[in-house]
């Protein structure tokens, strides 16, 4: 299993070539590789993409903030709390895709 692209990410609308009109929504990094880009369909608004978006960009902020609030939740809580595999299940998740 291959590392996610490493944070932070960034939100922005994306482009048709050659229109100045946002059609969706991407997702990029510092160096301006572009992690997702979403094209808007008529089913979702501009505004549901880039809302989307945002959610997805925060991933590597979430994972990292659900790691150090594991390693408090599992030095005070039994490792069978539902808490705690909730959060053991979430990061196994993000990190090896069960």
């Amino acid at each position: 299993m291959s590392k996610h692209t490493p944070g932070p990410w960034h939100v922005g609308p994306s482009k048709l070539r050659g229109s100045n009109s946002p059609n969706g929504a991407q997702i990029t990094t510092d160096d301006g590789f572009v992690v997702v880009s979403m094209p808007q369909k008529a089913d979702r608004s501009l505004d549901t993409k880039m809302a989307d978006a945002r959610l997805i960009a925060a991933a590597p902020d979430l994972l990292s903030a659900l790691k150090t609030a594991f390693m408090y939740v599992n030095d005070t809580v039994i490792a069978d709390h539902p808490d705690w595999q909730e959060i053991h299940k979430a990061i196994a998740s993000a990190e090896v895709g069960e």
